[in-house]
């Protein structure tokens, strides 16, 4: 099913829940974060720890969908922090993919809701007041899963790409991708798995990411070449609302 016939189906399977947090750092909560991890390696560490127990806990705690329940599985952690900013993207799989319809979803918010007050980081516990800038839920319906040529090894970057795209294009840039892009770039050395996905919810509508070994990769020649074609080129400026998002932290 192309990307187009997705968006206007009202059967259209979802095969990953995304849950987006962003959280602005004040003083308190870099004190915080840095007193969470006294105990681990990182403050990064402790952070993708906690990720983790609030993304098992939803899992084991989220209301059945329909008389047959839905089976999850947690398929990523990604996060970043600086100084400033705190923002993380948990990536919840669908162990059978199904048709997931509008009104569950508040169920699934007030279930991650409840996850973050029984959680022990502060820090996180402050997504739950004002200081909280972002929290995003969103269904994902996979177009493309493609392994790349370090698909056995562990990655250590998850790049982002979102994107909505001017009317009367959403062909042309899903074939370029289906039959061009995506399978360029998981092929580039470095890459453990490219996959693109239809965003039904918040958010631009096309959501491609990558597992990468190293940030190196996008700068590599190999993956430059790519985003260097001709039909890219002819693509690309046909992008809106385009968002671009490295994550170094990957669970």
């Amino acid at each position: 099913m192309s990307a187009q016939s997705i968006l206007n189906s009202e059967e259209t399977l979802t095969h990953v829940f995304l849950i987006r947090f962003e959280l602005k750092l004040t003083s308190r909560l870099q004190s915080e974060m840095a007193k969470e991890s006294a105990n681990v390696p990182s403050i990064g560490d402790a952070l993708a720890l906690e990720l983790k127990s609030i993304a098992l806990w939803v899992i084991e705690h989220l209301k059945p969908i329909d008389s047959k329940g839905v089976a999850l599985e947690l398929q990523n952690v990604v996060c970043r922090h600086d100084l400033e900013r705190l923002q993380c993207l948990i990536y919840l799989s669908l162990c059978e993919p199904k048709v997931i319809v509008d009104g569950f979803m508040p169920e699934l918010s007030e279930c991650i809701g409840m996850a973050l007050e029984q959680s022990s980081f502060k820090p996180l516990r402050a997504l739950q007041d004002e200081q909280a800038e972002g929290f995003g839920l969103s269904r994902l319906s996979q177009l493309s899963d493609l392994p790349g040529p370090s698909h056995l090894l562990k990655p250590h970057v998850h790049y982002v790409v979102e994107t909505d795209v001017e009317s009367g294009w959403w062909n042309e840039i899903n074939d370029w991708y289906a039959q061009e892009h995506l399978p360029g770039l998981a092929s580039v050395p470095g890459c453990v798995m490219a996959k693109r996905y239809v965003n039904l919810d918040a958010g631009p509508r096309s959501f491609a990411c990558y597992d990468l070994l190293t940030q190196d990769v996008l700068l590599s020649p190999e993956w430059l070449a790519v985003r260097a074609t001709p039909w890219s080129s002819k693509a690309r400026p046909h992008f809106l609302n385009t968002k671009r998002d490295v994550f170094p932290l990957v669970l």
